[in-house]
């Protein structure tokens, strides 16, 4: 891990015045890697211990700090949420960067159950790229909108994969419309009486 994206982060969050702060880095230091950040694309963690100024493990340690800070709290006791924030350029690039797996080890370390939203799988490959770093998927699907040959296909790659499924959730069902509401009516008539 060498960077969070933290859009908005205050000069007092910065890696650079962190590491000072912990009197990990000294200004000196910062200053030079700074300078050197602003002539290249590389992210000033890199930078930092590729000087030899810091260790990874230094790096990872001050910004596993933010991480717990972007963890949000809501009104569901033991309820959290980690927001996404902006789309990245290269949204796969991410997902298999060791920021990622260092993301999903914490979250494991602090959590019982860890549930990782992503984009629907046809248009984007972000799910079957996140799924081997999980413990199973669940397909949630629109009714009525998505082709079953579709749904076949992408289960199937799923399985090629060996990536486990745990199930799926069929969403905006219209029972009427469907044709499940004479069933049901039919099933709830016969079994309980009128």
């Amino acid at each position: 891990m060498t960077d969070i994206y933290w859009k908005n982060r205050p000069d007092s969050k910065k890696l650079a015045n962190t590491l000072i702060r912990e009197k990990l880095l000294t200004e000196k230091e910062a200053y030079l890697a700074l300078g050197h950040q602003k002539k290249s694309i590389q992210r000033l963690g890199t930078i930092l211990y590729t000087m030899g100024f810091v260790s990874t493990k230094d790096v990872s340690k001050a910004l596993s700090v933010h991480t717990i800070e972007a963890i949000r709290e809501t009104e569901i006791k033991n309820l959290f949420i980690l927001p996404g924030g902006s789309v990245p350029p290269n949204p796969s690039e991410l997902i298999g960067s060791k920021r990622m797996e260092f993301l999903v080890q914490y979250l494991e370390k602090n959590f019982d159950f860890i549930v990782i939203d992503t984009p629907p799988v046809m248009p984007a490959t972000d799910a079957i790229l996140m799924a081997p770093r999980t413990d199973g998927t669940v397909f949630v699907i629109k009714s009525g909108n998505t082709d079953r040959k579709i749904i076949q296909d992408v289960i199937g790659q799923f399985k090629t994969a060996n990536l486990p499924i745990i199930g799926s959730v069929l969403n905006l069902l219209d029972m009427k419309k469907e044709g499940y509401y004479r069933y049901y009516n039919k099933y709830y008539s016969s079994y309980y009486g009128n």
